[in-house]
């Protein structure tokens, strides 16, 4: 497999870092260890109220499916269930 940008975790973070090198054309794959993508946000129901721009408050659910639906009109690698090592 050849990429341009891995990014290691499918929770918020990852991606929200998808996103920019994604729109500007860089092929990006995103490795997580569960079998869906998300991370914690999946399973939140409260409402967050301290979100940065442009996001309002919502519930976590709802922001992780609004992070997912940003990356949908892109190729992504979706490497779901990966575990991976690092050796330094």
């Amino acid at each position: 497999m050849k990429t341009d940008l891995l990014i290691i975790g499918g929770g918020p973070a990852g991606l929200q870092a998808a996103f920019e090198p994604v729109s500007k054309g860089v092929k990006v794959a995103i490795a997580d260890e569960s079998f869906a993508f998300g991370g914690q946000l999946r399973q939140q129901t409260q409402v967050f109220d301290c979100l940065p721009q442009p996001y309002e408050e919502e519930r976590g659910t709802v922001l992780c499916e609004k992070l997912m639906d940003r990356l949908r009109p892109f190729e992504i690698e979706w490497l779901s269930r990966h575990t991976l090592i690092g050796t330094y």
